[in-house]
């Protein structure tokens, strides 16, 4: 099969494993605190948020640790209610057990895909996000009709698409995803940035970025997927597991 095998799957899919990782190799990430369900400080919703703020600042940002699409996401900004910052823990909570807190990063929504060749993984062009439906990329503003709008080669100075196509390359190898991966970034104005998450199986239909990034670069659709089936079926068999035997 296609894309990355079960164990950097598993770490892609959890927001806190992966960030365990990033930091290993240096990636600059968002400050972040974790709340689970049954946290006691769930009992006082004013002080938990007087706490997280003392450590992430005033504006932070609640994650379900799994999932994606910006499903269960919410902000707490200075003009976010107590209740609020409530109904959004609520709500994360009922995704996953346990939540990412991070510190809200404002700036440009960008986005950069890796593809594994015979040479290793190559990032492609980085693709800049407007979001239309939105003030922030949300799930309206990523699948709603007209919700967002690309520009793939993101139109930023060179030397800045050049560290996010390394940091992309690196959090592939970090996590040891395998074939395709999308890596996400929040750039502030000076060209600093912060790694969101990598998608290790970002989507490949007409619209989605990953196969829009192929494209700049030189690859068609269906040679994309060529490309990663033949990868695909090249090592299909090439190692399998041959226990001891039984001793009789």
């Amino acid at each position: 099969y296609v894309g990355s095998g079960v164990r950097a799957a598993a770490i892609a899919a959890d927001k806190v494993a992966s960030k365990v990782f990033f930091a290993q190799v240096g990636l600059p990430l968002a400050q972040q605190a974790v709340v689970t369900r049954g946290d006691a400080r769930l009992d006082d919703v004013s002080g938990l948020r007087r706490e997280l703020a003392s450590v992430l600042g005033e504006e932070f940002i609640l994650k379900p640790a799994g999932g994606g699409s910006t499903i269960g996401i919410a902000r707490t900004l200075a003009t976010t209610s107590d209740d609020e910052f409530r109904r959004g823990l609520d709500v994360a909570l009922e995704l996953d057990v346990t939540v990412l807190v991070e510190s809200y990063h404002r700036g440009r929504e960008v986005t950069c895909g890796v593809l594994e060749g015979d040479d290793g993984p190559v990032a492609l062009p980085p693709t800049l996000i407007h979001a239309q439906a939105s003030d922030w990329y949300d799930f309206q503003s990523k699948y709603g009709s007209s919700g967002s709008r690309h520009e793939c080669p993101a139109p930023l100075p060179a030397e800045w698409l050049a560290r996010i196509q390394e940091s992309a390359v690196r959090a592939h190898r970090a996590l040891g995803a395998r074939d395709l991966s999308r890596t996400d970034f929040i750039v502030q104005d000076d060209g600093s940035f912060i790694v969101l998450e990598l998608n290790n199986l970002p989507g490949m239909t007409g619209v989605s970025l990953f196969p829009e990034a192929a494209q700049a670069a030189g690859i068609a659709f269906p040679d994309l997927v060529d490309r990663l089936v033949r990868r695909a079926f090249a090592r299909s068999g090439a190692r399998v597991a041959r226990g001891a035997a039984l001793p009789v």
